[in-house]
């Protein structure tokens, strides 16, 4: 008699785990950019992120009430450890230190630039064009003082290029950082990490960002479920 192979359950980086990821990572960044720009709570700023713990925390209580009555909705441990992990990553991205400070980079030595600074004879002309918007002056006023907005066409036209050039320059430093994950797995892991131990698996914690080591442990597979 032929056995008939049970079909494999949904578990890790599904399509619709992408699909959640992808929708949480716009509110969150959202959220994000908020609460620290306009707010300045600077949350991002601590060890653990709260804003990935705070959705992955309801996403667990929405699994647990949705399971009780459709266990096809149920997302698997796996999932749920996708869409944190692009939560993580997305905070990181739009968190204190990183794009926050971006713009300020890119026009500060142009607004604070006086004559008893010499900012413009001293270094302006080491600032590469693509660096930073094509037309200083015609954004400084608005994107400063305010009653302004930045869909208007010479604030768009101004911004479109620095945008693109600083959108792949942070793509590909993070596909630099995901390719220095065998790196820390093979060395760094083994030397200082508190381990996590299942049947099958190793659970390190490499990083004080709590997700970091949670993805470049390998399988979800195993991870218990929530």
């Amino acid at each position: 008699m032929q056995k008939t192979e049970k079909p494999k359950a949904r578990d890790g980086a599904t399509g619709r785990a992408i699909l959640i990821g992808l929708v949480l990572v716009a509110l969150n960044v959202y959220w994000v950019t908020i609460t620290e720009m306009k707010y300045r709570a600077e949350a991002t700023a601590l060890p653990i992120f709260i804003y990935p713990i705070f959705i992955l925390f309801w996403l667990v209580v929405f699994n647990s009430g949705v399971s009780k009555l459709w266990t096809w909705i149920r997302l698997a441990p796996g999932e749920l450890l996708t869409v944190y992990a692009m939560l993580v990553i997305s905070t990181s991205i739009a968190s204190y230190g990183m794009l926050q400070d971006l713009f300020a980079f890119i026009l500060h030595p142009y607004q604070f630039a006086t004559p008893e600074n010499e900012w413009k004879e001293l270094f302006f002309h080491h600032i590469p064009p693509w660096f930073t918007v094509s037309s200083p002056d015609v954004v400084l006023t608005g994107y400063y003082e305010g009653d302004s907005s930045f869909y208007e066409a010479k604030h768009l036209k101004a911004w479109i290029r620095p945008m693109l050039i600083w959108t792949v320059f942070t793509l590909v430093l993070l596909f630099m950082l995901h390719c220095l994950i065998p790196w820390f797995v093979g060395s760094g892991c083994k030397r200082n990490a508190s381990h996590f131990r299942s049947s099958n698996c190793r659970w390190r914690w490499c990083s004080h960002h709590d997700s970091f080591g949670i993805v470049c442990s390998g399988s979800a597979s195993r991870f218990p479920p929530l």
